[in-house]
């Protein structure tokens, strides 16, 4: 069954540049180095989506959510392949895209992001950008094939295009090797901005997947830069869009748990997710892969745009 949460959604969140964003009558926040990441604020600013109730309101596979210049809470949806469209206050106001091959549809919605009130979003499968515009119409941007023969990533907007990736290599035993390119406006190559390795993968029981606790790599871009980091190190990469590097962002990370307490978690909240008749399955399946002897140190990072 596809998952179904709320998407809980915080002004707050790590970022790689600064603090956040002071907000009108609140106090100010403790001053922070530049380039010093901040933890996700744990109160949300805002909260939409349900378990149960207005189907529009229940959200299959998230993508990324952000936030359009005037406040509105953009919440794309890899399940059913639309974009949905929310108020500052968190009314639901309308849905872009769905299902399909025509203009402004996708059959994979890899990742979605804004260009100032422009909405862009990435399908892996169409190798195809979409942009719908403030005032309705819909443009879209074909990827070149050639050397790129995955290009399933989508990270962003760049300064004159976009960023945009796949794993180049991978196997069972190994990381992917996840490469990242940087593509023109009308879909051009532009140059390679870096690669970074991916998950680990495994086959075990007549099935496969990433190893439980495989470390990844994350991309992500503020408009400008590409930011790279691999979640087993305290260490995030900035890159220029002519691939020049400009930069770090490091950190002193907590301590972690150990793996064999971490595995635990791990395998019990994927069986848990199962189910009924998968359960035993999906235990079996995860103790009998290969383990990491490191922990991530990180998961998953924003870099804060609205900072200077």
């Amino acid at each position: 069954m596809p998952s179904r949460f709320p998407v809980l959604f915080a002004l707050c969140v790590l970022v790689t540049l600064s603090g956040c964003v002071e907000e009108p009558g609140s106090e100010p926040a403790p001053a922070s180095p530049p380039g010093t990441p901040l933890e996700i604020d744990a109160a949300p600013a805002l909260s939409v989506g349900v378990v149960a109730g207005d189907t529009l309101e229940i959200f299959d596979r998230v993508v990324t959510s952000f936030v359009l210049p005037d406040g509105r809470l953009v919440v794309p949806l890899g399940g059913s392949r639309d974009i949905r469209v929310f108020t500052a206050d968190g009314d639901f106001a309308y849905r872009l895209g769905g299902a399909g091959e025509g203009p402004g549809e996708f059959l994979s919605l890899s990742a979605a992001w804004p260009r100032g009130d422009t909405i862009e979003a990435f399908d892996g499968e169409l190798r195809r950008l979409t942009r719908f515009l403030p005032d309705g119409p819909v443009a879209t941007v074909q990827v070149p094939g050639g050397p790129f023969p995955d290009m399933s990533l989508g990270v962003g907007p760049l300064d004159r295009g976009w960023a945009l990736g796949g794993v180049a290599a991978g196997g069972p035993g190994q990381r992917d090797r996840v490469e990242i390119h940087h593509f023109d406006r009308d879909g051009a190559h532009l140059g390679d901005l870096g690669s970074a390795g991916g998950i680990v993968r495994y086959v075990a029981a007549g099935l496969g997947g990433p190893e439980p606790l495989s470390p990844r790599s994350v991309f992500a871009s503020d408009g400008i830069r590409l930011y790279l980091g691999d979640t087993l190190e305290p260490l995030i990469r900035r890159v220029g869009p002519a691939g020049v590097p400009s930069g770090e962002v490091a950190w002193e990370p907590t301590e972690p748990v150990s793996v064999p307490e971490a595995l635990e978690q791990v395998i019990d909240r994927a069986v848990s997710r199962a189910s009924a008749d998968q359960r035993s399955a999906t235990r079996e399946r995860l103790e009998g892969a290969a383990v990491s002897t490191e922990l991530s140190v990180f998961w998953d990072f924003l870099p804060d745009g609205r900072i200077a």
